[in-house]
């Protein structure tokens, strides 16, 4: 029995192993450059395919309403029979047919032409207001395409500054456990007191824990990144390559004023509330032209046989009507449209503040980012530079041993504001062309 459960065991945990190592195999982990996260999100980011169905409903509601305004051409079949006169309708066609049968039944069909010819500008502008609404889709789309490709830089550039920190961590680690074996052995030797060990074990254990949430964090971002992508799976593809400046723009041929002319001009959600706008404006137009004779144009031809006789006949004519009250509807239209009309323009001058506030933003804190990451760098060098310093002094028999671990931790510490830097460098960058109106996959 007890060999049965021992090979039991054994069988279970061969599987297991099989299945890792096939999963692993099976979905290895890639190399993702951020042009590739970007065309990911911009295909599967849940935001944007709602905003694409959002846009394919008002391109059809366009073509829906544009053929309101085309000549209409039906044509109606029937066959009947029975004791009886009756009169039939089409109404899932339009035009509606309507045809009176005789008595004994019969069989025939009809052919309807219809077109507007005069509405007062109602048919027209019901059309514009329709390919206004288009319009502002259409822009409402772009405006999603810079949000979600803002986010998936940021989150990508998470991914990667979590792996420029666990980098910096890990060296850490490597420099704490050399620096507590040095210490280890000056102990002994008696020629560091009790105090300097622990500080130097105290230093290992910081930096151990220090790369534990690293890597926790680095798992997080990841997910992060993963969700920014539509990915519903877990993420293989991991970011590629490290944080860098190598896309840095020249502080001196970027001016604040050019660059909120850009964004006024630029930017899709002040365009699609300035389409919104049209579109009130031209419903606000043809509730008016309601008010006008509409007049259609209108021809028929008739088939009609039966037993013994058949009976063919034509008509042409134009067909007007006018609405003479209505009990104050289209005056409570007028109304509404009236009020949406100034609610979106004040949108429109509260997005416009909110822009210049935006834009605003991400330029200052792009030139702060500009010369926080040279002073990083400055401080980098600066710290590397102390620690051969003091290595050489100690090893000389000039300095302390404290002073090596104040100087490891400095430059631990400025290695991890240099990545930071680059980070806020980088993200600063992706704002402020999201805050222009501007971002493609380059």
């Amino acid at each position: 029995m007890k060999n049965l459960r021992f090979l039991k065991r054994v069988i279970i945990c061969w599987i297991t192993a099989v299945s890792l190592f096939s999963f692993v195999y099976a979905h290895p982990l890639q190399s993702l450059t951020l042009k590739q996260a970007l065309q990911i999100a911009l295909r599967k980011n849940p935001e944007i395919l709602i905003e694409e169905g959002k846009l394919k409903k008002a391109s059809g509601e366009f073509v829906k309403t544009k053929s309101r305004s085309m000549p209409l051409l039906a044509l109606h079949g029937f066959a009947f029979t029975g004791n009886t006169v009756t009169m039939i309708d089409t109404p899932v066609i339009s035009p509606a047919g309507w045809i009176t049968t005789t008595k004994n039944g019969n069989f025939g069909g009809d052919v309807v032409l219809s077109y507007p010819l005069y509405t007062g500008g109602y048919l027209k502008e019901i059309v514009n207001s329709s390919r206004f609404r288009q319009f502002s889709q259409r822009e409402k789309l772009k405006a999603a395409r810079l949000d979600v490709i803002f986010k998936t830089t940021q989150a990508y550039d998470s991914v990667l500054l979590e792996k420029g920190k666990l980098q910096t961590a890990r060296s850490d680690l490597k420099r704490a456990r050399e620096s507590y074996r040095l210490s280890r052995q000056f102990f002994k030797a008696g020629k560091i007191p009790y105090f300097y060990l622990l500080r130097s074990r105290a230093r290992l254990a910081k930096s151990q824990a220090k790369e534990i949430e690293i890597f926790n964090d680095l798992k997080l971002t990841e997910i992060q990144l993963s969700n920014v992508l539509g990915e519903t799976s877990v993420l293989r593809a991991v970011p590629s390559g490290k944080l860098s400046s190598q896309q840095v723009i020249s502080s001196n041929s970027l001016t604040l004023k050019d660059l909120l002319r850009f964004a006024d001009q630029n930017r899709p959600d002040s365009l699609a509330l300035l389409n919104r706008i049209k579109q009130i404006h031209s419903e606000f137009k043809s509730i008016k032209g309601s008010y006008y004779p509409q007049v259609y144009f209108y021809s028929r031809y008739d088939s009609l046989s039966n037993s013994p006789g058949a009976f063919n006949g034509y008509n042409v004519g134009i067909h007007a009507s006018i609405s003479l009250f209505d009990g104050g509807e289209r005056a409570g239209e007028i109304k509404k449209a009236e009020g949406n009309l100034e609610v979106e323009k004040g949108e429109l001058k509260r997005l416009k503040l909110h822009i210049k506030e935006e834009v605003g933003e991400g330029y200052w804190d792009y030139k702060t980012a500009l010369k926080e990451l040279s002073a990083a760098r400055a401080e980098v060098k600066f710290a590397k530079e102390n620690l051969r310093i003091v290595l050489l002094r100690f090893r000389s028999g000039k300095g302390i041993f404290l002073e090596v671990l104040d100087a490891e931790d400095a430059l631990t510490k400025a290695q991890y504001q240099e990545i930071q830097a680059l980070y806020d460098l980088n993200v600063s960058r992706a704002y402020l062309e999201w805050a222009e109106g501007e971002g493609e996959v380059l």
